[in-house]
């Protein structure tokens, strides 16, 4: 049976999200491995590049992890010949956490998709973009020519975006805690 031990990140790694459908991804490389975990009866949950789009990473790309006795990093699955899109992404700070967190919140208890928040946080938490849509990020925030740019790209990947600026700023998790004292 494969051993898969759950990726290694740093919580002050640059924020680097590259969206799942980016075709620099190795795709094929990605499905075989997870295929190959479920006949091993293993989470794909728990594969590196599933845990890096779900946020478990903080979207450090050079978050290590062991599949099948191989040490690996997201990085590891991208063609950088094909240009990813990187969106360089940054933590909301306090104020717009406690903004951003009872609309969330909200949206949960109702059972809707926090679209609002999904806006809100992509609309004020990227910094940057390479190979990507050229954005005025004026202040630190998207222009509304800039969320036209980005609503181009597909009617989602606005609330990708948002989700991942999210799943960025949530509080440190119990495993990435270093105890006090």
């Amino acid at each position: 049976m494969a051993y898969v031990a759950p990726p290694q990140h740093r919580i002050d790694a640059p924020i680097v999200w590259i969206h799942r459908d980016d075709s620099a991804w190795d795709h094929d490389r990605i499905y075989a491995e997870a295929e190959k975990m479920r006949a091993e009866g293993l989470d794909v949950a728990d594969h590196p590049v599933a845990r890096y789009h779900g946020g478990w990473t903080r979207y450090d790309l050079d978050a290590r992890a062991t599949l099948f006795g191989e040490t690996v990093s997201p990085r590891d699955y991208l063609d950088e010949s094909k240009a990813p899109t990187r969106w360089h992404l940054r933590r909301l700070t306090s104020a717009e956490w406690y903004e951003v967190a009872p609309m969330w919140e909200r949206a949960a208890r109702n059972g809707e998709r926090p679209i609002a928040a999904y806006y809100k946080c992509a609309t004020i938490g990227v910094r940057k973009v390479e190979a990507g849509p050229a954005l005025e990020l004026t202040g630190g925030v998207m222009t509304p020519r800039d969320r036209e740019a980005v609503h181009a790209i597909g009617t989602s990947f606005m609330f990708d975006l948002g989700s991942a600026v999210y799943a960025a700023s949530m509080e440190l998790r119990e495993d990435e805690r270093r105890p006090l004292g």
